[in-house]
């Protein structure tokens, strides 16, 4: 969870717990809105990494291994197409973030925040996973026309270590989307809990 987050979730322990306690609305929105941005940077560094891998297999594809079969291209159209359109989601949801604005307090604007936390579980469940497969399936495509460059033991063993960084990857990936979406849901909550104490 980050320090925003926690810092958030002790000042509003605190304003709640002690009811002589004066809340500084300006301080809580000020935590809030730091949490938020600690999301944004998240989406944005994943975002240049996907942009990153779109641009190294790109150059590796077109001067490294430029594969010649009409069943190349489409496993790499699927490689490149798949981080792309996960790339277009995470942009997305950057602009969504940006219309939330932490200070509103109405009922409009907690459906808003509700939606945008529902579409970043479905930009980390059905998108991402589809994207992973739609990538694997499309360097899978690959192994004929590499077949012809490597022996079966390198290309075997290529992807066995495929599978198993993907593994890898995939379940720390998942670790690190999880803490977004907790870190997230609990935003949402102490905000929730902030509308009703204003109201």
């Amino acid at each position: 969870m980050s320090n925003g987050l926690i810092e958030l979730k002790n000042q509003w322990r605190i304003a709640r717990s002690e009811s002589t306690h004066k809340i500084d609305m300006n301080q809580l929105i000020q935590l809030a809105d730091a949490a938020k941005m600690a999301g944004k940077r998240f989406q944005w560094a994943n975002s240049l990494v996907l942009i990153s891998t779109i641009i190294g297999l790109c150059l590796f594809f077109r001067f490294l291994a430029p594969l010649e079969t009409t069943l190349s291209h489409f496993g790499i159209a699927l490689m490149i197409g798949s981080l792309t359109v996960r790339v277009l989601f995470e942009v997305f949801s950057l602009r969504q973030a940006s219309k939330i604005d932490l200070s509103d307090t109405s009922i409009q604007h907690i459906n808003a925040s509700v939606a945008y936390l529902q579409l970043r579980k479905r930009i980390h469940g059905p998108i991402t996973y589809s994207a992973i497969a739609l990538y694997t399936i499309g360097l899978f495509v690959l192994n004929p026309e590499f077949s012809k460059y490597w022996s079966i033991g390198w290309l075997v063993s290529f992807n066995l270590f495929y599978l198993a960084m993907g593994f890898i990857l995939t379940r720390a990936i998942r670790k690190k989307i999880l803490g977004e979406l907790r870190e997230l849901s609990e935003l949402l909550r102490l905000r929730e809990e902030l509308v009703e104490l204003t109201n």
